[in-house]
């Protein structure tokens, strides 16, 4: 599963280079020379809309419009865990298509809010806490006042993660 923000020149090649051969999901969307480089290496499948890559496990398809992004749903016990990129399509959006096909119980990701105000961080704390999501473990480009937002309003439900950091979903 590829996003534009993590191409999978550095993602990937490691793998690929040990000799993996995983099927990858990338966005139709992806430059062609691209998708024929990986297709060289190991199957691709590109996506355009919701799509299911394992029983459970399934894709929001191409979000955005000035980037392209796909996220990641997975069923487990506690509803679904939706894994996103940098959310620049819109961590509330992106929530939104998954939540279409249940409860969403934890967002794990980028958020995309390092540089929003306050105003905009809330309105998006709102927006999750509207559409039910249990837990939130905001990263990388969330940026700290959001995290420290976050943590404010979800309380035990918010989630710090970082590198390293293990998450057991389901029972």
């Amino acid at each position: 599963l590829l996003t534009q923000a993590c191409p999978g020149r550095y993602c990937l090649d490691a793998l690929l280079d040990a000799g993996a051969t995983p099927t990858v999901f990338v966005p139709a969307f992806f430059p062609s020379s691209f998708t024929a480089q990986l297709a060289a290496r190991t199957e691709v499948v590109e996506v355009t809309g919701p799509a299911e890559l394992l029983p459970g496990i399934r894709t929001t398809g191409e979000m955005g419009s000035a980037i392209i992004e796909q996220s990641l749903v997975i069923e487990t016990p506690e509803g679904l865990v939706v894994v996103t990129g940098c959310a620049h399509p819109g961590i509330v959006e992106i929530v939104r298509r998954a939540a279409e096909s249940g409860h969403v119980a934890l967002v794990i990701g980028g958020f995309h809010l390092k540089e929003a105000g306050t105003a905009a961080i809330d309105d998006v704390i709102t927006d999750l806490q509207a559409l039910g999501v249990a837990r939130v473990a905001p990263t990388h480009c969330s940026g700290d006042r959001a995290r420290g937002r976050f943590a404010e309003a979800f309380g035990d439900g918010f989630v710090l993660v970082g590198v390293g950091s293990v998450l057991t979903a389901g029972r």
